[in-house]
């Protein structure tokens, strides 16, 4: 991926082996030649500089500012940049023509020579005033100042760069501030969308209708529905470097859904589901992943991944990646809880959908997990040793902080010490629409993060509310749409609630 003359495509470089800093270290010696990047990119245009663009803190700012990669790149630099050292600030500062003193600077520096476009007068202009820009950066401490040959891949310059780069491979984005981004952990996949009157009984046939192929995923579907709930979304999935790929982003870019964590996997398909719905709206899925991409340990191991998790306001997990992904998320979500006091740590909420019996390690990290959420028949199965009707508190008891159990459009939520919440007031007879979990979910992510506090019975019933907004869209209508499509507002779920007063 680092190497000037690799394909493009869509490969991103959020799977950053070890050796990326020296990569864009490298990258960034070659970019301050010339002007650096004081006039952006179009300077340093005969230079590859992919492995820049594709870096996840300019993918995220590019997304955060609404602007093309090419921009973002300067803009990620200078942000980061002042996070360094004062010495290696005004090093990567003039060799790379940030413009960091543009504006403001100190007596006697002539910014023009200093962000010109020859290397060789910036560094002259460099060495002429260090102690004078260490002293404009607010430096206790003046290291003795290098002679402008010197300065050239001499101890000031490498280290500089070393250090920049290492902030630019270790860091998910450039900006500072309290945590309001979420990141949703589970699968973007192509839905292929068969309608049929009713499920055919066993070794019959029947006709059906063919509806197309739509972005869908348990992890895409929530990830719209934050977004559409006006929250910061940060899909972590993974894709092919495929039509089918293509087709996701581009989606999800329309929907205003941060694609920086996603991982493009050259040479590997995208994967694909086919949903069976029939026209009373109880639907069924199969999943087809062998042979496709997936999420890996190692993906959750990457700087990136592990900055943007940690420094999320909230962690959306479903249970579409494998036992050792799931393991791996609550064992880091896990780790922050026990490192953290409390407000610093993001909310927790997994989704048990599709359902797998929980693994001992995964019960050994319950206590990580704030929301579970599941219906009774997907609660069933994580607890294959104990009756159906005891596995919610079961898990309670395990650590859990509260389950949230869903069925049509009610839902019961289960907390230690405390009597059960019933909700039920918006009647409905199907019992499983597509997209309604996602719903509930989401509403119930979005309450949580913006009343940072837990959640009441109040937000329960909002939480609720979506999913039956979701349950009433797709039942209104035999003909199937997108699902993530019809996730619902606010004001469609305030709407759900006008029109149900409670009793």
């Amino acid at each position: 991926m680092g190497k000037d003359n690799a394909e493009a495509g869509l490969a991103s470089t959020i799977a950053i082996t070890d050796h990326a800093a020296d990569a864009v270290c490298g990258k960034l010696m070659q970019v301050r030649k010339n002007a650096g990047l004081s006039e952006g990119l179009n300077a340093t245009s005969a230079i590859d500089a992919r492995i820049l663009l594709q870096l996840t803190a300019v993918r995220r700012c590019a997304f955060v500012e609404e602007i093309t990669p090419e921009a973002a790149l300067p803009q990620t630099i200078r942000r980061l940049a002042r996070r360094l050292s004062v010495t290696d600030r005004i090093v990567v500062d003039a060799e790379l023509g940030l413009g960091l003193l543009q504006g403001n600077g100190p007596p006697g520096v002539d910014l023009a020579m200093h962000y010109g476009a020859v290397l060789s007068k910036r560094r002259i202009s460099l060495a002429r005033h260090w102690r004078t820009l260490h002293e404009a950066f607010g430096a206790q401490h003046v290291p003795a100042a290098p002679s402008a040959r010197a300065v050239r891949g001499g101890r000031y310059e490498v280290p500089a760069f070393e250090a920049l780069a290492k902030l630019l491979t270790s860091l998910s984005d450039p900006y500072d501030g309290a945590p309001s981004a979420i990141v949703i952990i589970g699968d973007a996949v192509i839905d292929h969308i068969l309608e049929v009157e009713h499920f055919p009984r066993p070794g019959t046939s029947m006709w059906g209708e063919d509806s197309g192929s739509r972005p869908g995923g348990k992890g895409l579907n929530r990830a719209v529905a934050l977004a559409r709930l006006q929250l910061d979304a940060r899909l972590l999935a993974a894709i092919g470097d495929d039509g089918e790929g293509r087709e996701i982003l581009d989606y999800l870019t329309r929907e205003k859904v941060d694609t920086s964590l996603i991982k493009v996997e050259p040479s590997k398909r995208t994967p694909v589901t086919t949903v069976v719905t029939p026209a009373d709206g109880d639907y069924s899925s199969i999943a087809i992943k062998k042979g496709r991409t997936r999420l890996t340990v190692s993906d959750l191991d990457l700087a990136p991944t592990r900055h943007a998790i940690t420094g999320a306001a909230a962690v959306v997990l479903t249970f579409e990646q494998t036992d050792k992904v799931i393991e791996k998320v609550l064992e880091i979500v896990g780790a922050i809880k026990d490192s953290s006091a409390g407000p610093g740590s993001p909310w927790v909420i997994v989704n048990v959908s599709p359902p797998r019996p929980l693994t001992p390690y995964m019960r050994e990290h319950l206590s990580g997990i704030d929301y579970l959420v599941g219906s009774s028949d997907d609660l069933a199965k994580l607890r294959l040793d104990l009756p159906a009707d005891a596995v919610a508190e079961a898990l309670v008891h395990d650590g859990v902080g509260t389950v949230c159990q869903i069925d049509r459009s009610q839902c019961t939520v289960h907390r230690r010490g405390l009597d059960a919440i019933e909700v039920d007031r918006f009647g409905t007879s199907v019992s499983n629409v597509a997209g309604a979990a996602s719903a509930f979910s989401s509403a119930l992510t979005s309450r949580l993060v913006k009343k940072a506090r837990p959640a009441e019975t109040g937000d329960f019933v909002w939480a609720t509310a979506a999913m039956a907004t979701m349950i009433q869209r797709a039942t209104g209508q035999h003909s199937v749409e997108s699902v993530p499509d019809g996730m619902p507002s606010e004001q469609s779920i305030d709407a759900m609630l006008g029109r149900t007063p409670a009793p």
